[in-house]
Protein backbone atom coordinates (compact mmCIF):
# COMPACT_ATOMS: atom_id res chain seq x y z
CA UNK A 1 0.00 0.00 0.00
CA UNK A 2 0.99 3.47 -0.94
CA UNK A 3 2.64 5.55 2.19
CA UNK A 4 1.98 9.36 2.49
CA UNK A 5 4.22 12.20 1.80
CA UNK A 6 5.55 14.60 3.63
CA UNK A 7 7.27 17.92 1.44
CA UNK A 8 8.08 21.04 3.33
CA UNK A 9 7.60 24.30 1.51
CA UNK A 10 10.64 25.64 2.13
CA UNK A 11 12.92 22.78 0.68
CA UNK A 12 10.76 23.26 -2.71
CA UNK A 13 12.52 25.03 -5.82
CA UNK A 14 11.15 28.86 -5.79
CA UNK A 15 10.34 29.88 -8.65
CA UNK A 16 10.23 34.01 -10.10
CA UNK A 17 7.11 32.67 -11.69
CA UNK A 18 3.46 31.70 -10.82
CA UNK A 19 4.39 28.01 -10.14
CA UNK A 20 1.72 26.12 -11.81
CA UNK A 21 1.66 25.59 -15.32
CA UNK A 22 -1.49 27.30 -17.57
CA UNK A 23 -1.66 29.79 -14.63
CA UNK A 24 0.54 33.14 -14.36
CA UNK A 25 0.81 36.53 -12.29
CA UNK A 26 2.91 39.78 -12.69
CA UNK A 27 4.95 40.39 -9.46
CA UNK A 28 5.80 37.30 -7.87
CA UNK A 29 8.03 37.43 -4.82
CA UNK A 30 8.49 33.86 -4.51
CA UNK A 31 6.36 30.64 -6.00
CA UNK A 32 7.05 27.45 -4.95
CA UNK A 33 5.36 23.76 -6.18
CA UNK A 34 4.70 20.77 -4.02
CA UNK A 35 3.53 17.66 -6.10
CA UNK A 36 2.35 14.05 -5.02
CA UNK A 37 3.60 11.39 -7.79
CA UNK A 38 1.01 8.87 -5.56
CA UNK A 39 -2.09 11.20 -5.95
CA UNK A 40 -1.52 13.42 -9.01
CA UNK A 41 -2.47 16.53 -6.12
CA UNK A 42 -0.43 19.30 -5.54
CA UNK A 43 -0.25 22.59 -3.62
CA UNK A 44 1.36 26.25 -4.67
CA UNK A 45 2.25 28.54 -2.44
CA UNK A 46 3.23 31.67 -3.85
CA UNK A 47 3.69 35.06 -2.70
CA UNK A 48 2.45 38.21 -4.65
CA UNK A 49 3.58 42.04 -4.30
CA UNK A 50 0.44 44.93 -3.73
CA UNK A 51 -1.65 44.93 -6.63
CA UNK A 52 -0.01 41.85 -8.14
CA UNK A 53 -2.17 40.70 -11.06
CA UNK A 54 -2.87 37.18 -10.82
CA UNK A 55 -4.62 34.61 -13.46
CA UNK A 56 -5.35 31.41 -12.52
CA UNK A 57 -6.73 28.47 -14.97
CA UNK A 58 -8.61 26.05 -12.84
CA UNK A 59 -8.91 22.19 -15.12
CA UNK A 60 -11.37 19.94 -14.26
CA UNK A 61 -12.19 18.92 -11.36
CA UNK A 62 -11.14 22.90 -10.19
CA UNK A 63 -9.00 24.63 -7.72
CA UNK A 64 -9.18 25.92 -4.62
CA UNK A 65 -7.02 28.99 -2.96
CA UNK A 66 -6.42 30.16 0.25
CA UNK A 67 -5.53 33.34 0.99
CA UNK A 68 -3.01 33.14 3.94
CA UNK A 69 -2.48 36.99 3.82
CA UNK A 70 -3.36 40.19 2.32
CA UNK A 71 -6.16 39.53 -0.20
CA UNK A 72 -7.64 39.37 -3.50
CA UNK A 73 -10.20 41.63 -5.66
CA UNK A 74 -11.77 39.97 -8.82
CA UNK A 75 -12.38 41.67 -11.33
CA UNK A 76 -15.84 41.76 -11.00
CA UNK A 77 -15.06 43.85 -7.48
CA UNK A 78 -15.67 40.55 -5.15
CA UNK A 79 -13.01 40.57 -2.53
CA UNK A 80 -11.50 37.87 -0.65
CA UNK A 81 -10.02 38.76 2.89
CA UNK A 82 -7.21 37.06 4.71
CA UNK A 83 -8.06 33.54 6.04
CA UNK A 84 -11.11 33.47 3.38
CA UNK A 85 -10.94 31.25 -0.01
CA UNK A 86 -11.80 31.09 -3.42
CA UNK A 87 -13.36 28.32 -4.76
CA UNK A 88 -12.86 27.73 -8.48
CA UNK A 89 -14.96 25.55 -10.95
CA UNK A 90 -13.48 23.07 -13.30
CA UNK A 91 -12.64 25.15 -16.35
CA UNK A 92 -13.25 28.31 -15.19
CA UNK A 93 -10.85 31.27 -15.14
CA UNK A 94 -9.67 33.50 -11.72
CA UNK A 95 -8.51 37.50 -12.71
CA UNK A 96 -7.43 38.71 -9.66
CA UNK A 97 -5.59 41.89 -8.34
CA UNK A 98 -3.31 41.26 -4.94
CA UNK A 99 -4.30 43.64 -2.16
CA UNK A 100 -1.57 44.00 -0.33
CA UNK A 101 1.42 41.95 0.09
CA UNK A 102 -0.20 38.29 -0.24
CA UNK A 103 0.72 34.86 0.51
CA UNK A 104 -1.86 31.48 -1.34
CA UNK A 105 -1.88 28.70 -0.90
CA UNK A 106 -3.26 27.02 -4.32
CA UNK A 107 -4.44 23.62 -4.40
CA UNK A 108 -5.60 21.72 -7.47
CA UNK A 109 -5.09 17.86 -9.20
CA UNK A 110 -6.97 15.12 -9.04
CA UNK A 111 -9.20 13.38 -11.89
CA UNK A 112 -12.44 15.32 -13.54
CA UNK A 113 -16.03 15.15 -12.12
CA UNK A 114 -18.97 13.61 -14.45
CA UNK A 115 -20.95 16.76 -15.73
CA UNK A 116 -23.91 17.82 -13.69
CA UNK A 117 -26.77 20.22 -14.64
CA UNK A 118 -25.57 23.24 -12.47
CA UNK A 119 -22.15 25.23 -14.46
CA UNK A 120 -19.02 25.82 -12.37
CA UNK A 121 -18.50 28.73 -10.26
CA UNK A 122 -16.47 30.76 -8.44
CA UNK A 123 -17.17 31.26 -4.81
CA UNK A 124 -15.15 34.15 -2.86
CA UNK A 125 -15.81 32.83 0.51
CA UNK A 126 -15.00 35.00 3.41
CA UNK A 127 -13.00 34.04 6.75
CA UNK A 128 -15.97 32.67 8.37
CA UNK A 129 -16.16 30.14 5.66
CA UNK A 130 -19.59 28.24 4.20
CA UNK A 131 -19.84 25.59 7.17
CA UNK A 132 -18.26 25.35 10.53
CA UNK A 133 -18.51 21.72 12.48
CA UNK A 134 -16.06 20.14 14.63
CA UNK A 135 -17.67 19.44 18.24
CA UNK A 136 -17.88 15.97 17.60
CA UNK A 137 -13.63 16.00 16.82
CA UNK A 138 -12.74 18.34 19.38
CA UNK A 139 -11.32 20.80 16.82
CA UNK A 140 -13.11 23.91 14.83
CA UNK A 141 -13.37 23.32 11.33
CA UNK A 142 -14.28 26.21 9.18
CA UNK A 143 -15.56 24.12 5.26
CA UNK A 144 -14.83 26.12 2.35
CA UNK A 145 -16.41 23.81 0.36
CA UNK A 146 -17.23 19.79 0.95
CA UNK A 147 -18.02 18.23 -2.40
CA UNK A 148 -21.42 18.79 -2.02
CA UNK A 149 -21.41 21.64 -4.18
CA UNK A 150 -21.88 21.03 -7.80
CA UNK A 151 -20.93 24.50 -8.56
CA UNK A 152 -17.47 23.98 -7.22
CA UNK A 153 -17.25 20.10 -6.25
CA UNK A 154 -14.02 20.34 -3.77
CA UNK A 155 -13.30 20.10 -0.47
CA UNK A 156 -11.31 22.64 1.52
CA UNK A 157 -11.67 22.98 5.32
CA UNK A 158 -9.20 25.20 7.77
CA UNK A 159 -8.95 23.25 10.81
CA UNK A 160 -7.62 24.02 14.21
CA UNK A 161 -6.74 22.64 17.67
CA UNK A 162 -5.86 24.46 20.18
CA UNK A 163 -5.82 21.81 23.34
CA UNK A 164 -2.19 20.74 23.67
CA UNK A 165 -0.69 17.04 22.99
CA UNK A 166 -4.64 15.57 21.56
CA UNK A 167 -4.16 12.67 20.17
CA UNK A 168 -6.49 12.47 16.99
CA UNK A 169 -8.51 8.61 16.21
CA UNK A 170 -6.55 6.34 13.63
CA UNK A 171 -8.77 6.72 10.56
CA UNK A 172 -8.90 6.22 6.44
CA UNK A 173 -10.85 8.25 3.51
CA UNK A 174 -11.62 6.95 0.69
CA UNK A 175 -10.13 9.89 -1.35
CA UNK A 176 -6.47 11.48 -1.84
CA UNK A 177 -5.75 14.58 0.64
CA UNK A 178 -3.28 17.06 1.63
CA UNK A 179 -2.91 18.46 4.60
CA UNK A 180 -1.40 21.77 5.11
CA UNK A 181 0.05 22.94 8.27
CA UNK A 182 -0.23 26.98 8.75
CA UNK A 183 0.80 26.91 12.41
CA UNK A 184 1.75 24.67 15.28
CA UNK A 185 2.72 20.60 14.16
CA UNK A 186 1.47 17.13 14.92
CA UNK A 187 3.25 13.95 15.16
CA UNK A 188 2.22 10.73 12.74
CA UNK A 189 3.64 7.61 13.46
CA UNK A 190 7.47 8.59 14.81
CA UNK A 191 7.91 11.67 12.67
CA UNK A 192 6.90 15.01 13.82
CA UNK A 193 6.14 17.81 11.46
CA UNK A 194 5.65 21.60 12.18
CA UNK A 195 4.29 24.46 10.07
CA UNK A 196 5.06 24.73 6.47
CA UNK A 197 4.57 21.16 5.77
CA UNK A 198 2.34 19.35 3.44
CA UNK A 199 1.34 15.94 3.85
CA UNK A 200 -0.17 14.09 1.02
CA UNK A 201 -2.18 11.29 2.15
CA UNK A 202 -3.26 8.61 -0.78
CA UNK A 203 -6.61 7.03 -0.37
CA UNK A 204 -7.55 4.17 2.08
CA UNK A 205 -4.34 5.04 4.01
CA UNK A 206 -4.85 4.66 7.75
CA UNK A 207 -3.21 7.19 9.88
CA UNK A 208 -3.39 9.17 13.01
CA UNK A 209 -2.33 12.73 13.90
CA UNK A 210 -1.40 13.83 17.56
CA UNK A 211 -1.09 17.64 18.15
CA UNK A 212 2.16 19.24 20.09
CA UNK A 213 2.11 21.22 22.87
CA UNK A 214 0.97 24.52 21.14
CA UNK A 215 -1.80 22.51 19.31
CA UNK A 216 -2.18 22.97 15.56
CA UNK A 217 -3.92 24.66 12.45
CA UNK A 218 -4.02 23.22 8.68
CA UNK A 219 -5.30 23.02 5.55
CA UNK A 220 -7.26 20.26 4.35
CA UNK A 221 -7.72 19.67 0.11
CA UNK A 222 -9.53 16.65 -1.02
CA UNK A 223 -10.96 16.88 -5.14
CA UNK A 224 -13.51 14.19 -4.66
CA UNK A 225 -16.44 13.72 -2.46
CA UNK A 226 -15.17 11.16 0.26
CA UNK A 227 -15.81 9.11 3.53
CA UNK A 228 -13.90 8.28 6.48
CA UNK A 229 -13.41 4.95 8.13
CA UNK A 230 -12.25 5.11 11.94
CA UNK A 231 -13.09 1.19 13.35
CA UNK A 232 -12.38 -1.53 10.93
CA UNK A 233 -16.20 -3.12 12.15
CA UNK A 234 -17.87 0.29 11.71
CA UNK A 235 -19.59 1.64 8.98
CA UNK A 236 -17.31 4.63 7.29
CA UNK A 237 -18.71 8.60 7.53
CA UNK A 238 -19.84 10.74 4.90
CA UNK A 239 -17.20 13.79 4.93
CA UNK A 240 -19.12 16.60 4.20
CA UNK A 241 -20.16 19.59 6.80
CA UNK A 242 -23.76 18.90 7.58
CA UNK A 243 -23.46 15.33 7.58
CA UNK A 244 -20.65 15.61 10.28
CA UNK A 245 -22.84 18.07 12.45
CA UNK A 246 -21.89 21.10 11.11
CA UNK A 247 -24.07 24.29 10.47
CA UNK A 248 -24.06 26.52 7.89
CA UNK A 249 -22.88 30.32 7.92
CA UNK A 250 -22.38 30.82 4.29
CA UNK A 251 -19.89 33.59 4.51
CA UNK A 252 -20.19 33.74 0.98
CA UNK A 253 -18.57 37.67 -1.01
Amino acid sequence: MAKFEAQRVDEATPAAEYAVPGSSASAVIESRLLTSETSGLWLAVTTLADSARVTIVARPPGAAVFVERGGLRLHDGRECPPDGAVMIGGGQTLDATAVGATRLAHFGGGEPHSGGDVAPEILVIGERARYESGSREGVQARWFGDSSDERCPLTLLHVAQAEADKNGPPHSHSAHEVIYLLEGGVTMGAHRYGAGTALFIPRDVRYALSGGPDGYAFLNFRAEASVQTYARDQPPVEESALARGGTLVDDIR
